[in-house]
């Protein structure tokens, strides 16, 4: 799943820069961003369920 927001500001970093480095650097932050968010989710429902 990819937002809109996000779509763009990769768009504009590619066209900044010559090299593939935006791509590259979305692909590795985006799995593990999204890992996280699940963890966060997962533990802030297991302390409110108490």
């Amino acid at each position: 799943m990819q937002s809109e927001p996000s779509s763009k500001v990769g768009r504009l970093a590619n066209r900044a820069a010559s090299t593939d480095q935006p791509d590259i650097m979305y692909a590795m932050i985006f799995p593990s961003m999204t890992i996280v968010r699940v963890l966060f989710v997962q533990i802030a429902i297991a302390i409110a369920a108490g």
